[in-house]
């Protein structure tokens, strides 16, 4: 699986969660299985995602992942 469908197969695994309870076991295992260059490249990716392409419910779910994603002890993108 090439690194744009591993990022696309997760943004779609989190837009699908019912609640935030269920994003953090998605990005918990995306950065266990995934290199410090996919997890740059989920960030640009939920980054580039338009609000009006989703629910609110989604645009809420992907604002959470981010959170996740720049958590302290996480390598940030320069």
């Amino acid at each position: 699986m090439t690194t744009d469908q591993f990022v696309l197969q997760t943004i779609e695994q989190i837009k699908m969660a019912d609640t935030n309870e269920q994003v953090r076991p998605i990005i918990t295992s995306f950065q266990q299985s995934a290199t410090t260059d996919k997890v740059s490249t989920l960030l640009t990716a939920i980054e580039n995602i338009s609000p009006l392409e989703c629910t609110s419910e989604q645009w809420s779910r992907l604002r959470y992942a981010l959170m996740l994603l720049y958590k302290p002890g996480v390598p940030q993108v320069a």
